[in-house]
């Protein structure tokens, strides 16, 4: 799960942690809604949905609250599938950036979810990719790896890969 942490980052543009647009404005204390597809274009998005996210000194999203983070993917996920998977890939880069950063390993609940999510739009190459890239990383004390490892084995033999 994503660390906690306090944003130390003056205000700005970054990754919308919504997914639901390329950049959000990040205000020094929190998230507003102007929003950017990057094209120089700005938009005002009220989403709804709470934007647990938050920007952090090395550009990568991580969450102050990881259980909300779960809470919101599965959010988006009954209401917009693309913006649930940019979040949770997001989520995925966060994870594997702070591995490397404090020699944890990754637990496996994105990378599951980003499979199951890739298997709804019918993309099993991508999902063997995610997959992968689970397999290659150090894993979690406790984290269940042998059984999206099988997954990846049983797509692989279905796909042909």
């Amino acid at each position: 799960m994503p660390t906690q942490r306090v944003p130390q980052v003056i205000a700005g543009w970054y990754l919308d942690p919504s997914g639901r647009w390329t950049y959000r404005f990040w205000d020094g204390q929190g998230w507003t809604e102007k929003v950017s597809g990057g094209d120089g274009r700005l938009w005002s998005d009220s989403t709804t949905l709470p934007l647990w996210c938050a920007p952090t000194t090395d550009g990568l999203v991580d969450g102050q609250q990881p259980h909300t983070l779960v809470d919101q993917i599965m959010t988006l996920q009954k209401n917009d599938i693309h913006a649930a998977l940019l979040l949770t890939v997001r989520c995925i880069d966060a994870v594997e950036n702070d591995a490397r950063i404090n020699g944890y390993g990754v637990a496996p609940w994105y990378y599951e979810r980003a499979a199951i999510i890739f298997a709804r739009l019918a993309d099993p190459a991508t999902e063997v990719a995610v997959l992968e890239r689970f397999a290659r990383q150090r894993h979690a004390p406790g984290a269940k790896p042998p059984q999206l490892i099988d997954r990846l084995r049983r797509l692989r033999q279905a796909t042909g890969a």
